[in-house]
């Protein structure tokens, strides 16, 4: 689920849960604290998720490499012409 229709998600719900205990309770300051608390524990909750999703995604491996490549360097290295065997012209 993307961030944004996360947080409009979240909104609507603690709109309905502010009108809903304001009805009830008929204090507005009570329900105004108990909808701050009911956010931060939606944004908590939301973020516990995000790490669970991220421990359980398996680690992405880096291609082995086959050490080709420094063999190869090698061999070049080896077949390159050196100073001292070079003519003077």
């Amino acid at each position: 689920m993307y961030a944004p229709k996360v947080f409009v998600c979240m909104i609507g719900v603690l709109l309905i849960f502010s009108a809903s205990l304001w009805t009830i309770s008929g204090s507005f300051v009570l329900a105004l604290f108990d909808t701050f608390v009911c956010a931060i524990i939606l944004q908590v909750g939301y973020f516990i998720g995000v790490l669970v999703l991220i421990a359980r995604e398996k680690p992405q491996r880096a291609p082995e490499t086959s050490g080709r490549g420094v063999v190869e360097f090698e061999q070049t290295a080896e077949k390159a012409i050196k100073p001292s065997e070079q003519g003077t012209f």
